[in-house]
């Protein structure tokens, strides 16, 4: 299958292997196994430009409303510059409306499995009442992809196109925290790298961000030196040098997916950093009022 097919948008990187009720959301030992990683739609936009909300800031609901449309607008135009977003996303049985009586499960068997021809229950009597049930969908996070910001760096010169990748925007609902989805945001990003014959793949976090920074280690990214000028030109260009973001620092990190590693020899040693910079974090600006 072409990489490009292999990829595009609605393409399941990493299945659902079963169907929960909505009664069993709440236990986040469970959603482990019931998360699927998929390349996100255009229709996707606004649910994960509120999930990043959810994440990042606390708004009201006109400043909510107001910061969503504009968050879509920057994800629509980083699409057409070639990025590509990942959602986590679990389906799961509506049964809120369904009583004591009727409900189907207990315990370790509160889910229907799912197969190539939809939702099926675990039992013929289950299969009775789920006809009265609607499958519904919960984007719980998402993880972005995307090669423009290595353009007019030192980096992207001294690698081949396409085989490198940055990632951005990765972002968990408050919600699923340590359910998981992380975990595999990052796996489904490292199967739609290497279906696009990536050789590595780039991030930067805050390194206050313990959390996040111990996620990346157990995935395999390890942290570059700051000091060679090649990293450091491409951390400035993006305005995540030490204290450019109100003071914050970043670890720029990489995660090889191949045995061998593909550089182009030292450009010209007179290339500047002067190049209008990309920002990374939200895509845009955010002030406080």
């Amino acid at each position: 299958v072409p990489a490009t097919l292999a990829t595009e948008p609605g393409t399941i990187l990493i299945p659902q292997k079963a169907v929960l009720s909505r009664k069993s959301l709440i236990f986040k030992n469970r959603l482990r196994d019931h998360i699927s990683i998929n390349v996100a739609k255009e229709s996707n936009d606004a649910e994960i430009a509120n999930l990043r909300l959810s994440v990042f800031s606390d708004y009201s609901m006109d400043q909510r409303k107001e910061w969503i449309d504009k968050s879509c607008e920057v994800i629509r135009s980083r699409r057409l510059k070639g990025a590509t977003c990942l959602s986590a996303s679990v389906n799961y049985i509506d049964d809120t409306h369904i009583s004591s009586d009727d409900y189907y499960g207990e315990g370790e068997n509160d889910y229907v499995c799912a197969d190539d021809e939809g939702v099926k229950s675990i039992s013929e009597q289950s299969n009775n009442r789920a006809k009265y049930l609607e499958t519904r969908n919960w984007i719980v996070g998402s993880i972005e992809c995307s090669t423009h910001e290595f353009h007019n760096s030192a980096l992207g010169m001294r690698r081949p196109a396409g085989s490198i990748l940055y990632i951005t925007e990765v972002a968990v609902s408050p919600r699923t925290r340590r359910s998981g989805a992380g975990e595999l945001l990052l796996k489904g990003m490292d199967i739609l790298a290497k279906r696009r014959r990536v050789e590595t793949l780039y991030l930067h976090v805050d390194v206050t961000n313990h959390a996040a920074c111990c996620l990346y280690k157990k995935a395999g990214y390890k942290i570059l030196d700051s000091k060679n000028e090649i990293y450091s030109q491409f951390t400035t260009k993006l305005n995540l040098h030490d204290g450019a973001t109100r003071g914050r620092k970043h670890h720029l990190m990489h995660k090889k997916l191949t045995k061998t590693q593909t550089w182009y020899p030292l450009p010209n040693p007179d290339f500047s950093a002067s190049s209008s910079s990309v920002r990374g974090t939200l895509g845009f600006e955010v002030f406080d009022s």
